[in-house]
Formats: C-alpha cells, structure tokens, sequence
C-alpha cells in the first residue's frame, strides 16, 4: 500500500464511528481471533456483536454524500472554455481539502440546452423539469448548478442546490467577483454555503420526564460521521431547522410516484445533548493518529499478555495507551491528551407542528423518514385561508397573529392582520426565522400553525368554517343579552305585582299581571333556538359541536331564570288575596263595618 492510500485510509476511518472500524479490524484478524485462547475469542464475539449493532445504527452517518456538480459559462469573451476547465479542476481540489470523505463530488459541464435554462431561467425551473433535464443526478443525493455570467463590469456567480432524495430545491448562494481572478474563491464559498445537510429522522427521544413523548426526535445526519470538523457542510449546528419529508419507494430504491411529501406546518429544530462519554477507542480514532487495526491489534496484545495471571485485573486506558507509546505509535504528550475524557453528542430535533402525530412509525427501505435544512428564508408567503370542508370557500376576515416559539410565555403575540377578501395574508420574514401563527375568529382560538416566512411562496391553511360559528354566537349573545333585560322586567314586575297586592291594589295588581303574561314565555325562546340550531347545522363535526354547545348554554339560561310557572303563581296569590278580602268584606258588612280595598 502507497503512503498516499494510507493516509487517505487513515483520514476515512479516524471519522467513522468505531463499529464500522471494529468490524474492518475483526474481519483482517479473523484467523488470527480463531486460534486464540478463549478469552480473548469471547471478547471478539462481544465486540463482532457490538459492531454488528452499530454499524446497523450508523450506517447512513458513515454514507458519503453522492454529489453533482453542473456548471455554465455565460457566452463573455473573458469567459472562456479554459477557464471553465481550470474552475471545475479548483472546486474538485478544494473541496475535497475541506470536506473531505463526507461527499463524492462528479463535475461536469452543462450541455448547451441545460446551460441557457441554468442561466436564464434557473428561478422558474419545477422539481419535475429539474429530473428531466438530469436524469442522471436524481440517482444521487445533490444537483448543484453553478452559473457564472457577466452582465454588467462585475461577474455574477450563482450555486443553487436541488436535493435529488427529495425533490426539492435547496439554497440559493449569489456572488460577485470584481475580477475574472476572483470567480474561483468566491465559487467555491457559494458551493460550500448552498449545500444543505440531509438528515434522517430516527426514534423519539426523552431525556428527562418533563419532556413530553413525540416531541424531540434523534436526528442522523447524513455522513455526519465523516465531517473533518463542525464547521463541515455536511454538520448541522444546534438551531438549524429541518423540514420533515416522508419518501416512499417502490421495490427498486425509486421513489413511487407523488411517493415523496412534506410534512405541512412541521419543523424541527436542532439541539445538542450530552450522549455519554467517548471510549478510549473512539477518541484515539477521531484524532487519526493511529488506525483501527494498530489500536486493536494493542489492545488484543496487552489483553492476552494478563491471561496467565489469575488475579489480573481488566485492561485499563493508561495500560493501552502505555503499550501506544512503546511501539511508537503515540508520543507521550499525545498519549496524556487521547486520556482527557471527550464527551459525544446527539443532535436532538424539538418538533413543532400544527398537526396531530406528523411523524409516526418508523424508517426503512421502501418508506424513509428524512428531514432537510431549510434555506434562508427570502420574501414573504402568501398564506391562504381556506374551509376544510370545501377548499374553495375563502375565509374572510380572519385575525393572524405571530409569535416565537421560545419558551418564554411572558412575549406578548404580534397582530400581523386580517385575511382579505381572497382569504389572504403576506407574511414576512422575521429576525427569528420560525414562527408560531395564532388564527383566530371573533374570540376563537382556530388554528397553531408554525411556518417559516418566506420558505414558499404559498401555502394553504385549511380550517373550520368557523363563520357560522361566529354567526351562531352573535345570535345566542344577543338573545342572551334579550334574555338578561327580559329576566329583570319580569323580576321588576313581579315586585310590583306583589307590592300592590300587599297594599291590596288587586285591580292595578291584576293590569299588570296581564302585561306579564303578554310578555315572550320560555317555550316562544326555545322554539326560536331550535330554528336557528337547525338553520346553523354543519357536517363538520368539531365546528357543530362548538355551535351546539352554545345553543346548548342559552337552553340551561331559559330553563334556570325564565320560568313560566312564576305567572300563574302569582295568580293564584293574586286570587287568593282578593277572596280572602271579599271574605273579609263581607263580614264586615254583617258587623257593620266599612270594607277597604277595591
């Protein structure tokens, strides 16, 4: 082997995780594990099961990336063949200088057809005329093209990504070079910014009991494993926001058709957690300075060393480490810093989503899980309200508002308006580019909805039709309202009623008994309540339980303070009353005595 392969050995598996380098080393030595004593074959069998378990776990972190690369020159005469050639040979160079064994980078010149839709008409270009002007990227993991024009004194270099896995478009990264010398830096820093990582959305995670189940999810990002260093493309840093896209493939790999979905009004945040600390293994690995097989093959040596000891205790750290700088493998000084302990960590993904279990079940061949960094947002999105139950029907008039997804409840929600009379409403990008909507009708909480500003140029909302609901509840506050000034007249009444029947007034008493009696009774309410339940009925189920709810509130307020029965009470007292003074009147008159009274 060249000293040029090993270092590019060395440099490949000092970033993989130890399963995959384990499994190498168990593979070279396998003649060597049979004729061993039977310690140290039950410690391979322990190791060849760990392997097995991890490189199942890991494989997709260890994946390099299948990447395309199609450039177009504009027809400048400064923009010559040469000088394409000479920029594609520079990216190819550089590019594996920075990223490394993370992605596997073909470029190569547009065609003239593809090279005038790339300069012209880049913006306009759909996911289905991107698969069929290269139909030979979408069996890879990125299209990148790369356009460099020079429409005025300056060039103009332009990288945007197209994510073949799942068909869609990616980040958009725009420079200008003053000077022809100046395109091959600056094209390299725009392929690098326009590349946005893939992930994979692994099993729900908890960390501690206050973190409800379903709402953080293990984030696998697509050769993560292989990044030189965190500053890599393929390396997504703590708050970078995915986008969940569900693929589903037929029985080749391919995606079937309309097969691949993102998940609406879901995002994950990315956040870093503690995921224990590294083994000694790991750590010497990462560093490249030795390979898997030296370090194995220490290992095996010092743990075989100890076998005819029968008080030896288990092979520690400083034991291999020690064994490391006497085969010159590590120096002293690297020694002591592999021994530091070095912790590893989960990229965690915090779900926020406006729908019930988006991501459910779990990964595999024919369906994947996958979830794609979203670009930076740019312009606004033109949200459309529409009715779930006829998606045609606009809602008009509906309030939205805006806020952070931040923990802090004491930030007070932003107003950002009304739906016009299309049913529609801009929304702008934000310093904070997610945002949670609140849309609301009259006091109704419908929809929380969170979205990323300027993401898409258009995006539906389906909601309740809650108009009749907002029509149902002007009504009921308003008989409600007629009910409460129809509850005082007759408690007013009745008062008087009772006063002039004290004052034994029964004529005027029994007047106003009868205004009480023309006044509207329960049942002419009830009835009218029934009317407009019946008038107000909807096949959405949610949308009729709250309209039936509040006819239901205004039946129990007719039933409590509207009681018919409280009129002919007062008219048996009233009859009562004035028999009982006629009685008394007439006894009176026998006596001799003057009556009072009507």
């Amino acid at each position: 082997m060249s000293s040029r392969e090993s270092l590019r050995e060395r440099r490949f598996f000092a970033g993989m995780t130890p399963g995959i380098g384990m499994l190498r080393n168990e593979l070279n030595h396998s003649q060597q594990i049979r004729h061993g004593l039977n310690r140290l074959a039950i410690m391979s069998l322990i190791f060849c099961a760990s392997t097995a378990m991890t490189r199942a776990q890991t494989s997709w972190e260890v994946t390099p990336y299948n990447v395309q690369v199609t450039v177009a020159f504009d027809s400048a005469p400064e923009l010559t063949d040469q000088l394409q050639q000479v920029l594609m040979q520079s990216l190819a160079r550089r590019s594996l200088s920075i990223v490394g064994p993370a992605w596997n980078l073909v470029i190569n010149p547009a065609t003239d057809s593809n090279a005038h839709t790339m300069l012209y008409r880049l913006d306009q270009l759909s996911a289905q005329e991107t698969e069929r002007l290269f139909p030979e990227a979408m069996e890879r993991d990125k299209l990148l093209l790369l356009t460099v024009a020079r429409p005025s004194l300056d060039f103009s270099i332009r990288v945007r990504e197209f994510d073949c896995r799942t068909r869609s478009w990616g980040r958009d990264q725009r420079r200008i070079a003053s000077q022809a010398r100046q395109i091959q830096a600056l094209a390299i820093d725009a392929l690098l910014d326009a590349f946005s990582p893939l992930a994979q959305i692994g099993e729900p995670y908890e960390e501690t009991e206050e973190e409800e189940a379903g709402k953080c999810f293990v984030i696998r990002l697509r050769a993560g494993a292989l990044a030189l260093d965190s500053d890599s493309p393929v390396f997504a840093q703590p708050g970078t926001i995915f986008q969940p896209i569900l693929r589903t493939n037929d029985r080749l790999g391919k995606p079937r058709p309309g097969g691949i979905r993102p998940i609406q009004w879901t995002f994950l945040v990315a956040e870093q957690r503690n995921a224990g600390r590294l083994t000694l293994r790991e750590v010497a690995l990462q560093t490249g300075l030795v390979t898997a097989k030296e370090f194995d093959s220490t290992f095996q040596r010092v743990a075989s060393s100890g076998q005819g000891n029968a008080t030896a205790s288990p092979v520690n750290d400083e034991q291999v480490l020690q064994a490391l700088v006497e085969d010159e493998l590590l120096t002293l000084e690297q020694a002591q810093r592999i021994l530091q302990p070095q912790f590893k960590h989960h990229l965690i993904g915090k779900l926020y989503t406006g729908i019930r279990n988006p991501i459910s079940g779990r990964s595999s061949r024919r369906t994947e899980r996958l979830a794609l960094a979203i670009p930076t947002p740019n312009g606004p999105t033109r949200v459309l309200l529409r009715s779930r139950e006829d998606n045609s029907q606009v809602l008009v008039g509906y309030d939205v508002y805006s806020r952070s997804p931040s923990s802090d409840t004491s930030e007070k929600s932003k107003f950002l308006g009304s739906s016009d009379f299309r049913g529609e409403i801009e929304i702008h990008p934000d310093a904070q580019p997610l945002r949670i909507l609140y849309i609301k009708n009259g006091r109704e909480l419908l929809a929380r909805l969170p979205m990323v500003p300027g993401l898409e140029e258009e995006i539906t909302a389906s909601l309740i039709d809650d108009d009749l609901r907002l029509e149902a509840e002007g009504f009921v506050m308003g008989m409600q309202q007629n009910l409460v000034d129809m509850v005082i007249q007759r408690k007013i009444m009745e008062t008087r009623i009772n006063k002039l029947i004290d004052k034994q007034k029964f004529d005027e008493a029994e007047g106003l008994l009868n205004d009480l009696r023309g006044l509207r009774l329960p049942p002419h309410y009830s009835l009218e309540l029934d009317r407009e339940r019946q008038r107000l009925t909807r096949t959405d189920s949610r949308a009729q339980k709250k309209i039936g709810l509040l006819f239901s509130d205004t039946q129990t307020i007719l039933r409590e303070y509207l009681d018919a029965r409280a009129v002919e009470t007062l008219a048996k007292e009233l009859a009562a009353a004035r028999g009982k003074n006629t009685a008394a009147a007439a006894a009176t008159d026998n006596s001799g005595a003057t009556p009072t009274g009507n």
